[in-house]
């Protein structure tokens, strides 16, 4: 395909944490649900008492399940709708492309609103309609272990999720900041790439090439076919290719470019031995410039070794002129490639056009009024390096944005699930409040003492996702050829933003409650 194809594993995983963030959205329903159904414990008791079946309470309880997943899924159609140009822009796909019209996401979101419905329902359905009527009307249930260990193991499951997403984006943050500032070996600033045209190319390529020079603000031009950030299929390749005289242990595969003498000095490619092509080089020379990843292959130590070396490959020998510090030929993602330059002067392919001065814009103007020139009619078409090479780091810029959109969510989900909780423990214990404030507890005290079991709670969650989120990044992390070392404040930061957050949400209504007049307190039942 021409164009840069996406990472089916970065759409499956994406897809997963999607899937944990619905589950997390049903474990707060079903949480905010067992704690209103003990406020309406009257009515299901009554309900028993006038005759109602449990099948009967539990329609009750999975229609209303399914009519608030039916009202979210129709509030979700219209936030894509809204947010459809946005959401395409960050995902790098089309404007004309369209889901709506798409039958099979019709049926896989009917699928979820019913799967939702069932999952998010079946607990409060069939749980609290199977309580005997006696029990539920004197609010047993509201003071048993078994309610309260519930609630507390949905919000330690649903915090773990929380923490090992933030874990997550701090690391996929770290990640692709570090690979963007690790030195590449190779200066794609400043350089515009232009296209051979299809006719007389070569023939009149001096022209073209001393007409662009004699522009004080272009440095340097530059024949290859291929430049940094292009993909590995640009480059040719071979396994067959070792020191002459010698049997090689193990056929590995090099990366062959084609360059001329002007390509090492415009990328600014450090020579380590030997020297780069020069005026005297020519094709029947059979001379090459070879990386240091290359030297590994052949178990050569060190790059003042390999100069003259003979190494036959194409049926001839060629000789190791000189050795270039590995440079990336790709993004760091990809480990270095074994790469051997062979001298070819002929426009076949690209010419690299650095400047060193003016806008971009004014070199790119004088660069196409000169190649019309040189070749009239031909088709003008061009790149910046930079830009080319940036293109490999999109699809780990878009996986981290739409990983942080993904994460803030699931924290926003979490904070809104403790927050129903909050209101729920402080009604519960609003007499509790009121007693302690008339004998001198402050609003402090009250926070600490409301925030205990619930900081407790999260505390479990840490212990639960720190190990889980360790595995996944380490397994994450197996995809980059340079990776960060797992620093401990990569885990530090995202748990205590968590119990910052915890206690926010926790204070938002303990406060408001500690603050109120306790004899209003103590008069409501």
């Amino acid at each position: 395909e021409p164009e840069t194809n996406g990472d089916a594993n970065s759409v499956f995983f994406l897809f997963a944490v999607a899937v944990l963030i619905i589950i997390s959205a049903f474990v707060n329903y079903i949480n905010l649900t067992t704690s209103q159904a003990l406020d309406r414990a009257k009515e299901v008791g009554v309900k028993k008492v006038l005759g109602s079946t449990k099948v009967q309470l539990r329609v009750q309880f999975l229609i209303e399940s399914i009519v608030i997943n039916v009202l979210a899924g129709i509030l979700a159609l219209l936030l894509v709708f809204i947010g459809k140009s946005s959401f395409l822009s960050l995902s790098g796909l089309p404007e004309k492309f369209v889901f709506f019209g798409n039958l099979t996401f019709w049926l896989i979101l009917l699928g979820f609103i019913i799967l939702g419905g069932l999952i998010s329902g079946l607990y409060p359905a069939f749980i609290l309609s199977s309580f005997k009527p006696s029990s539920i009307l004197k609010g047993d249930f509201s003071h048993s272990t078994r309610g309260a260990l519930l609630r507390k193991s949905l919000v330690v499951f649903q915090f773990a999720i929380t923490i090992i997403l933030l874990i997550q984006t701090f690391t996929v943050n770290e990640q692709i900041d570090y690979m963007r500032g690790l030195d590449r070996g190779v200066d794609v600033q400043k350089s515009i790439v232009v296209d051979a045209p299809t006719k007389n190319a070569t023939e009149n390529y001096s022209v073209f090439k001393q007409s662009l020079l004699a522009n004080s603000n272009i440095k340097a031009v530059s024949l290859s076919h291929t430049v940094p950030g292009q993909p590995s299929g640009s480059l040719s390749s071979t396994a067959d290719i070792h020191v002459t005289g010698t049997t090689p242990e193990a056929y590995h595969n090099f990366y062959i470019t084609f360059i001329d003498k002007d390509y090492v000095p415009l990328l600014n490619v450090k020579m380590m031995a030997g020297a780069n092509f020069d005026e005297t080089t020519t094709q029947e020379k059979r001379e090459v410039i070879v990386n240091e990843e290359a030297l590994k292959r052949w178990n050569i130590k060190t790059p003042e070794e390999a100069i003259n070396k003979k190494l036959s490959f194409w049926g001839t020998e060629w000789a190791i002129k000189g050795v270039v510090k590995n440079y990336h030929q790709q993004s760091p993602k990809s480990p270095m490639l074994p790469m051997i330059h062979i001298f070819n002067n002929t426009f076949r392919s690209l010419a690299s056009i650095q400047f060193t001065g003016g806008s971009p814009n004014d070199n790119l103007s004088q660069i196409k009024e000169r190649f019309n020139t040189v070749y009239p009619g031909a088709a003008f078409s061009y790149f910046f390096m930079d830009q080319e090479y940036d293109k490999q780091f999109k699809a780990d810029d878009r996986f981290k944005n739409v990983f942080m959109i993904l994460t803030a969510f699931s924290i926003l989900i979490a904070c809104l699930g403790l927050l129903g909780l909050a209101s729920f423990s402080v009604a519960k214990r609003r007499k509790e409040i009121g007693i302690r404030k008339i004998v001198g507890a402050s609003i402090t005290t009250i926070l600490m003492l409301l925030s205990k079991d619930f900081l407790k709670t999260v505390m479990i969650s840490v212990v639960i996702s720190v190990p889980i989120t360790y595995l996944l990044i380490q397994n994450w992390l197996k995809n980059f050829a340079y990776k960060i070392d797992m620093h401990v404040w990569l885990f530090i930061i995202p748990i205590l933003l968590v119990f910052a957050l915890v206690l926010l949400s926790i204070s938002f209504k303990t406060v408001k409650t500690a603050m109120a007049n306790p004899i209003k307190s103590l008069r409501t039942e």
